[in-house]
């Protein structure tokens, strides 16, 4: 007699199980083009750009989780984000502020090393903007902004990884704005779910789903 053999289990896709909006590419694309368009509007006056990246980011997050994420969750996210958010705004406005100061006096005068001023003005502001995102992406109603900025260091440090994708997310969207200045639009999209996508990459690195069957 053959002894009968045991049906194999099949792996799980654990990322369909933890993310079932990402299933549909084409639909998931668009609604980051949606995105873009929002946070643009609400993100127009810059000083109300922390809070709708913020809620741009948690947005996509609940797309991607398959919950719901209309309008009505966006503008409270953005209602409770805009006003504390507006500190922010102001001390990411200084900052870059000063660099672009600095990048002007650089680019103006023939003083020696002047190069290496602009080089640095440019790494300052994509370090600047990126810390911007990254504290957008940690932001939530329950944790406020001061918590947020707290926890911005040891998120940036533990995944450098997904450090990396958010300069490089930011460095394209710097150059399609430059390029073309309509690009902002979906580049903000493309950002936003650039730092959702690091957010839930961590959560996911830190408390696994399904274990691997052996």
């Amino acid at each position: 007699m053959t002894a009968h053999r045991r049906p194999q289990r099949q792996p799980v896709d654990g990322s369909r199980l933890r993310w079932p909006g990402a299933a549909a590419g084409f639909t998931l694309f668009g609604e980051v083009l949606w995105i873009g368009v929002i946070v643009t509007v609400v993100g127009l006056p810059l000083l109300t750009l922390p809070a709708a990246l913020a809620a741009g980011v948690r947005s996509l997050r609940r797309y991607l989780r398959a919950e719901r994420s209309g309008l009505a969750e966006f503008w409270r996210d953005v209602r409770s984000a805009v006003l504390p958010g507006m500190v922010t705004a102001l001390a990411v406005i200084g900052a870059l502020g000063l660099i672009g100061a600095s990048a002007l006096v650089a680019s103006t005068t023939s003083l020696p090393g002047r190069e290496l001023v602009l080089v640095v003005c440019a790494l300052a502001t994509v370090a600047v903007l990126t810390a911007l995102v990254a504290l957008a992406s940690l932001w939530r109603p329950t944790l406020g902004w001061a918590e947020a900025a707290r926890a911005l260091r040891p998120a940036l440090t533990a995944d450098v990884g997904g450090t990396v994708l958010l300069v490089v997310a930011v460095g394209l969207t710097a150059i399609a704005a430059w390029q073309l200045p309509p690009l902002i639009v979906p580049a903000l999209g493309c950002l936003a779910f650039a730092a959702a996508v690091v957010v839930e990459r961590r959560i996911a690195r830190e408390h696994p789903l399904i274990e691997s069957a052996h």
